[in-house]
Protein backbone atom coordinates (compact mmCIF):
# COMPACT_ATOMS: atom_id res chain seq x y z
CA UNK A 1 0.00 0.00 0.00
CA UNK A 2 2.84 2.39 0.87
CA UNK A 3 4.55 1.62 -2.46
CA UNK A 4 1.36 2.30 -4.38
CA UNK A 5 0.87 5.58 -2.52
CA UNK A 6 4.44 6.61 -3.36
CA UNK A 7 3.89 5.72 -7.03
CA UNK A 8 0.68 7.75 -7.13
CA UNK A 9 2.49 10.74 -5.58
CA UNK A 10 5.26 10.43 -8.19
CA UNK A 11 2.65 10.36 -10.97
CA UNK A 12 0.88 13.41 -9.54
CA UNK A 13 4.16 15.30 -9.15
CA UNK A 14 5.34 14.39 -12.63
CA UNK A 15 2.00 15.35 -14.13
CA UNK A 16 2.02 18.69 -12.34
CA UNK A 17 5.55 19.43 -13.55
CA UNK A 18 4.61 18.57 -17.12
CA UNK A 19 1.55 20.82 -16.93
CA UNK A 20 3.65 23.68 -15.56
CA UNK A 21 6.25 23.18 -18.31
CA UNK A 22 3.54 23.12 -20.98
CA UNK A 23 1.95 26.29 -19.58
CA UNK A 24 5.32 28.03 -19.49
CA UNK A 25 6.04 26.95 -23.07
CA UNK A 26 2.68 28.34 -24.21
CA UNK A 27 3.44 31.64 -22.47
CA UNK A 28 6.90 31.80 -24.06
CA UNK A 29 5.47 31.02 -27.51
CA UNK A 30 2.83 33.71 -27.08
CA UNK A 31 5.42 36.24 -25.91
CA UNK A 32 7.66 35.45 -28.91
CA UNK A 33 4.66 35.86 -31.20
CA UNK A 34 3.74 39.25 -29.72
CA UNK A 35 7.39 40.36 -29.89
CA UNK A 36 7.53 39.33 -33.55
CA UNK A 37 4.37 41.30 -34.34
CA UNK A 38 5.55 44.38 -32.43
CA UNK A 39 8.90 44.37 -34.22
CA UNK A 40 7.21 44.16 -37.62
CA UNK A 41 4.74 46.92 -36.72
CA UNK A 42 7.66 49.14 -35.69
CA UNK A 43 9.52 48.32 -38.91
CA UNK A 44 6.57 49.30 -41.10
CA UNK A 45 5.96 52.47 -39.05
CA UNK A 46 9.61 53.53 -39.39
CA UNK A 47 9.27 53.08 -43.16
CA UNK A 48 6.23 55.42 -43.19
CA UNK A 49 3.78 52.67 -44.19
CA UNK A 50 1.20 53.95 -41.66
CA UNK A 51 0.87 56.79 -39.16
CA UNK A 52 -1.65 55.51 -36.63
CA UNK A 53 -2.30 52.16 -35.00
CA UNK A 54 -5.47 50.39 -33.83
CA UNK A 55 -5.27 46.94 -32.23
CA UNK A 56 -8.03 44.34 -32.02
CA UNK A 57 -7.46 41.49 -29.58
CA UNK A 58 -8.98 39.53 -26.71
CA UNK A 59 -9.02 41.42 -23.42
CA UNK A 60 -6.88 38.84 -21.66
CA UNK A 61 -4.05 39.12 -24.20
CA UNK A 62 -3.90 42.93 -24.28
CA UNK A 63 -1.49 43.37 -21.31
CA UNK A 64 1.02 41.03 -23.00
CA UNK A 65 0.68 42.83 -26.34
CA UNK A 66 0.96 46.27 -24.76
CA UNK A 67 4.13 45.23 -22.92
CA UNK A 68 5.86 44.50 -26.24
CA UNK A 69 4.97 47.77 -27.98
CA UNK A 70 7.79 50.21 -28.63
CA UNK A 71 7.23 53.74 -27.22
CA UNK A 72 6.88 55.03 -30.80
CA UNK A 73 4.01 52.61 -31.38
CA UNK A 74 2.33 53.57 -28.09
CA UNK A 75 2.57 57.21 -29.19
CA UNK A 76 0.57 56.58 -32.38
CA UNK A 77 -1.83 54.06 -30.79
CA UNK A 78 -5.33 55.41 -31.42
CA UNK A 79 -7.05 52.74 -29.36
CA UNK A 80 -8.01 49.10 -29.20
CA UNK A 81 -11.14 47.00 -29.37
CA UNK A 82 -12.09 43.52 -28.18
CA UNK A 83 -12.37 40.75 -30.75
CA UNK A 84 -11.14 37.27 -31.54
CA UNK A 85 -8.58 37.86 -34.33
CA UNK A 86 -8.94 34.31 -35.56
CA UNK A 87 -12.71 34.50 -35.98
CA UNK A 88 -13.54 38.18 -36.63
CA UNK A 89 -14.61 39.08 -40.17
CA UNK A 90 -13.38 42.12 -42.10
CA UNK A 91 -16.77 43.76 -41.66
CA UNK A 92 -16.75 43.23 -37.87
CA UNK A 93 -13.25 44.66 -37.59
CA UNK A 94 -14.17 47.71 -39.65
CA UNK A 95 -17.34 48.28 -37.61
CA UNK A 96 -15.38 48.28 -34.34
CA UNK A 97 -12.39 50.26 -35.65
CA UNK A 98 -14.32 53.03 -37.44
CA UNK A 99 -15.52 54.84 -34.28
CA UNK A 100 -11.92 54.98 -33.05
CA UNK A 101 -10.78 56.40 -36.39
CA UNK A 102 -13.59 58.98 -36.39
CA UNK A 103 -12.75 60.09 -32.84
CA UNK A 104 -9.09 60.46 -33.73
CA UNK A 105 -9.86 62.45 -36.91
CA UNK A 106 -12.25 64.72 -35.00
CA UNK A 107 -9.65 65.41 -32.29
CA UNK A 108 -6.89 66.07 -34.85
CA UNK A 109 -9.15 68.41 -36.81
CA UNK A 110 -10.18 70.33 -33.70
CA UNK A 111 -6.56 70.71 -32.62
CA UNK A 112 -5.58 72.00 -36.08
CA UNK A 113 -8.49 74.47 -36.12
CA UNK A 114 -7.63 75.79 -32.65
CA UNK A 115 -3.97 76.17 -33.60
CA UNK A 116 -4.82 78.00 -36.82
CA UNK A 117 -7.48 80.29 -35.35
CA UNK A 118 -5.30 81.04 -32.34
CA UNK A 119 -2.40 81.90 -34.64
CA UNK A 120 -4.63 84.19 -36.68
CA UNK A 121 -6.01 85.94 -33.59
CA UNK A 122 -2.49 86.61 -32.28
CA UNK A 123 -1.17 87.71 -35.68
CA UNK A 124 1.13 84.69 -35.75
CA UNK A 125 0.96 81.38 -37.62
CA UNK A 126 -2.61 81.51 -38.88
CA UNK A 127 -4.42 82.96 -41.91
CA UNK A 128 -8.21 83.09 -42.28
CA UNK A 129 -10.22 84.14 -45.33
CA UNK A 130 -9.51 83.95 -49.04
CA UNK A 131 -7.41 87.11 -49.31
CA UNK A 132 -5.25 86.26 -46.28
CA UNK A 133 -4.68 82.69 -47.48
CA UNK A 134 -3.87 83.77 -51.05
CA UNK A 135 -1.31 86.20 -49.70
CA UNK A 136 0.25 83.51 -47.50
CA UNK A 137 0.39 81.05 -50.40
CA UNK A 138 2.10 83.63 -52.59
CA UNK A 139 4.80 84.09 -49.92
CA UNK A 140 5.31 80.34 -49.46
CA UNK A 141 4.22 80.57 -45.82
CA UNK A 142 1.53 77.87 -45.81
CA UNK A 143 2.07 74.57 -44.05
CA UNK A 144 -1.53 73.29 -44.16
CA UNK A 145 -4.41 74.57 -46.32
CA UNK A 146 -7.85 74.16 -44.71
CA UNK A 147 -11.32 74.53 -46.13
CA UNK A 148 -14.93 73.60 -45.44
CA UNK A 149 -17.19 72.65 -48.33
CA UNK A 150 -19.78 75.31 -49.14
CA UNK A 151 -23.06 75.39 -51.06
CA UNK A 152 -22.72 76.60 -54.65
CA UNK A 153 -24.25 79.96 -53.76
CA UNK A 154 -21.46 80.71 -51.27
CA UNK A 155 -18.53 79.89 -53.53
CA UNK A 156 -15.97 82.53 -54.50
CA UNK A 157 -13.78 82.44 -57.59
CA UNK A 158 -10.02 82.83 -58.01
CA UNK A 159 -7.61 83.01 -60.95
CA UNK A 160 -4.45 80.92 -61.28
CA UNK A 161 -1.53 81.56 -63.61
CA UNK A 162 -0.92 78.47 -65.74
CA UNK A 163 2.80 79.25 -65.87
CA UNK A 164 4.10 80.55 -62.52
CA UNK A 165 1.19 79.63 -60.22
CA UNK A 166 0.37 83.22 -59.22
CA UNK A 167 -3.05 83.57 -57.57
CA UNK A 168 -5.58 86.40 -57.70
CA UNK A 169 -8.99 86.68 -56.01
CA UNK A 170 -10.48 88.14 -59.21
CA UNK A 171 -10.79 87.36 -62.90
CA UNK A 172 -7.64 88.22 -64.85
CA UNK A 173 -6.67 87.22 -68.39
CA UNK A 174 -2.93 87.81 -68.04
CA UNK A 175 -0.65 87.22 -65.04
CA UNK A 176 0.59 90.44 -63.44
CA UNK A 177 3.91 88.72 -62.64
CA UNK A 178 4.91 86.84 -65.79
CA UNK A 179 2.31 87.85 -68.38
CA UNK A 180 1.17 84.26 -69.00
CA UNK A 181 -2.48 83.23 -69.31
CA UNK A 182 -4.58 83.20 -66.14
CA UNK A 183 -7.36 80.64 -65.69
CA UNK A 184 -10.48 81.48 -63.70
CA UNK A 185 -11.86 78.87 -61.30
CA UNK A 186 -15.40 79.48 -60.10
CA UNK A 187 -14.54 77.46 -56.98
CA UNK A 188 -11.58 79.19 -55.33
CA UNK A 189 -10.60 76.00 -53.48
CA UNK A 190 -9.72 74.34 -56.80
CA UNK A 191 -7.33 77.16 -57.70
CA UNK A 192 -5.72 76.97 -54.26
CA UNK A 193 -5.38 73.19 -54.43
CA UNK A 194 -3.78 73.34 -57.88
CA UNK A 195 -1.35 75.95 -56.59
CA UNK A 196 -0.50 73.73 -53.59
CA UNK A 197 0.37 70.71 -55.75
CA UNK A 198 4.11 70.04 -55.75
CA UNK A 199 4.78 72.68 -53.06
CA UNK A 200 4.90 70.41 -49.98
CA UNK A 201 1.64 71.90 -48.68
CA UNK A 202 -0.76 69.65 -46.79
CA UNK A 203 -4.41 70.07 -47.76
CA UNK A 204 -7.23 69.24 -45.36
CA UNK A 205 -10.98 69.42 -45.84
CA UNK A 206 -12.70 70.02 -42.50
CA UNK A 207 -15.45 67.46 -41.90
CA UNK A 208 -16.39 68.13 -38.27
CA UNK A 209 -15.79 71.85 -37.81
CA UNK A 210 -16.93 74.73 -40.01
CA UNK A 211 -14.46 77.52 -40.75
CA UNK A 212 -15.61 81.16 -40.45
CA UNK A 213 -17.84 82.74 -43.06
CA UNK A 214 -17.84 83.98 -45.73
CA UNK A 215 -14.92 82.11 -47.33
CA UNK A 216 -14.55 79.10 -45.01
CA UNK A 217 -10.87 78.96 -45.99
CA UNK A 218 -7.87 79.11 -43.64
CA UNK A 219 -4.22 78.09 -43.41
CA UNK A 220 -1.79 77.06 -40.71
CA UNK A 221 1.57 78.66 -41.53
CA UNK A 222 5.18 77.52 -41.38
CA UNK A 223 6.32 81.08 -40.69
CA UNK A 224 5.27 84.67 -41.16
CA UNK A 225 7.48 86.65 -43.52
CA UNK A 226 6.74 89.89 -41.67
CA UNK A 227 7.69 88.40 -38.27
CA UNK A 228 10.91 87.15 -36.77
CA UNK A 229 10.76 83.40 -37.62
CA UNK A 230 11.99 81.99 -34.25
CA UNK A 231 9.53 84.25 -32.45
CA UNK A 232 6.69 83.18 -34.75
CA UNK A 233 7.47 79.48 -34.35
CA UNK A 234 7.43 79.86 -30.58
CA UNK A 235 4.01 81.51 -30.59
Amino acid sequence: SQVLDEDKEKIRTTGTRKAVRLERKKEQDARRHFTFLAEHLLHFHEHKDYDCLIIGCRDETWPDIEAELHPDLKRILVGRFCCDPGAATREEIQEKAQPLIDARDRADEQKLIERTMGGFASNALGAVGLSEVLNALEKGEVRTLLWTSKPDGEQRSASLCESCGHLEAQELHACTLCGAKMRLYTNAEEALLRHALGRSIEVREMHYTKLPMPDRIAAWLRFRADLNTPQALAS
